[in-house]
């Protein structure tokens, strides 16, 4: 989708917009926002977007699944809603024999053909321009894990306040050194949450304070912080 003048200007319209797709077999909606582990920067249609950034985010449409990788190509994807049974999808795939991956791991342990994965439709709050963050890489997938656990950590501690709601999400990105000395450093998505109620557009947000680069993906949120 190239073509963007179409798109919602708000976030109410994006939401409405997004919900016609709920029920679809789409793999995503919107633009792919893609994380570069290499560069630490995100990016949507040969354009970057910038750390910092605040995104609606329409936790309904997120999905979880797996992705398969033959030589660094896609063979094979398999989606489900978020609260998919991951383990049996998984199982449903096939290729579950160890004996049998054909590739390994830089600790020269079989690698599982069928990487863990997520797509997530947002929305920019500045443009209503819809993006989808899609990711199969470890930090991606994990910093995703952890975003959903702030989110749910911020429901149930504040019911009243949270219904109806939407999260909002700033961007941000991290790095290590890998212990595997022929990766080198590595970047991981950061994910920081606030809340917005759906509509509108005064974000409720816990700003992240410049700090060192972190060994794991780190998410963010009012009241807390959780880091891998």
């Amino acid at each position: 989708m190239t073509d963007r003048k179409n798109l919602p200007a708000t976030v109410a319209q994006a939401e409405a917009w997004l919900e016609k797709y709920a029920a679809s077999d789409l793999e995503w909606v919107g633009d792919l926002m893609l994380f570069n582990g290499k560069t630490g920067r995100y990016g949507a249609q040969q354009k970057r977007i910038e750390d910092g950034t605040e995104l609606a985010w329409p936790m309904f449409l997120a999905r979880a699944g797996f992705v398969k990788w033959v030589d660094g190509t896609i063979e094979g994807q398999a989606w489900g809603p978020l609260n998919a049974d991951l383990k049996a999808l998984r199982e449903s795939l096939g290729d579950t024999d160890p004996d049998k991956w054909l590739e390994e791991d830089w600790k020269g342990r079989p690698k599982d053909p069928w990487g863990e994965a997520v797509a997530a439709p947002m929305i920019r709050l500045s443009d209503g321009w819809v993006l989808c963050f899609k990711s199969s890489s470890f930090g991606g997938v994990k910093a995703m894990h952890k975003l959903a656990g702030s989110c749910l950590t911020q429901m149930r501690a504040a019911p009243d306040t949270t219904v109806k709601h939407m999260p909002i999400i700033e961007i941000g990105s991290g790095s290590y050194m890998s212990k595997n000395k022929q990766a080198g450093q590595v970047f991981f998505p950061i994910l920081c949450v606030g809340l917005e109620a759906r509509g509108r557009r005064k974000v409720q947000h816990a700003r992240r304070p410049a700090q060192p680069a972190r060994s794991g993906p780190e998410v963010e949120y009012l009241g807390g912080r959780g880091r891998a």
